[in-house]
């Protein structure tokens, strides 16, 4: 089981890498977490949620502890790409 579930991290990896970026520009972080790595982050998470009431981050940090792995995607500082989607 946990070779499955490395091998499916490691393609949700894949996939945030080779996701089309604006403008073609690459500023995309990719971890994945484990064990008491993983845990810590889900301990985290139970600690927010308490101290702000927010019920999601409780939730959360549950399914993170639950979880055998956690992939995170995040945004490096960029320079911005200098266009607009009107959003």
């Amino acid at each position: 089981m946990n070779d499955a579930i490395k091998t499916v991290a490691e393609l949700m990896e894949l996939s945030a890498r080779t996701a089309p970026k604006a403008a073609g520009k690459d500023f995309i972080e990719v971890k994945t977490l484990y064990g008491k790595e993983k845990d810590a982050v889900g301990k985290e998470m139970l600690v927010i949620g308490d101290q702000r009431k927010l019920a999601g981050f409780t939730r959360d940090g549950n399914n993170v502890l639950n979880s055998d792995a956690l992939v995170l995607i995040g945004l490096r500082d960029h320079p911005g790409c200098g266009l607009d989607c009107a959003g």
